[in-house]
């Protein structure tokens, strides 16, 4: 099962979930967006609700956080984002 990764950490406000958002028009069910944001992306979660998409995130820094998003009826995709990243 595929897992698409994205690191906006770099991007200018406004980019990342531009890139994000982007990424999600390609994701197909049963695959996994893995994103390494610089913070948590509040704005991004309504996006995702709309969207039928389920997501978790986690901390990995202080100014790294990692965000898996998938399809909410995908179960095979939510079964591989509860596992911990290889």
């Amino acid at each position: 099962m595929p897992i698409v990764s994205l690191d906006v950490r770099t991007l200018e406000p406004c980019e990342p979930l531009q890139q994000i958002t982007a990424a999600l028009t390609h994701l197909h069910p049963g695959e996994l967006l893995r994103v390494t944001h610089r913070q948590e992306p509040h704005l991004l979660y309504p996006t995702l609700q709309q969207l039928g998409m389920s997501w978790q995130s986690r901390r990995l820094g202080p100014q790294c956080v990692e965000i898996t998003i998938w399809h909410t009826h995908s179960q095979a995709a939510a079964k591989l984002a509860s596992q911990p990243p290889a």
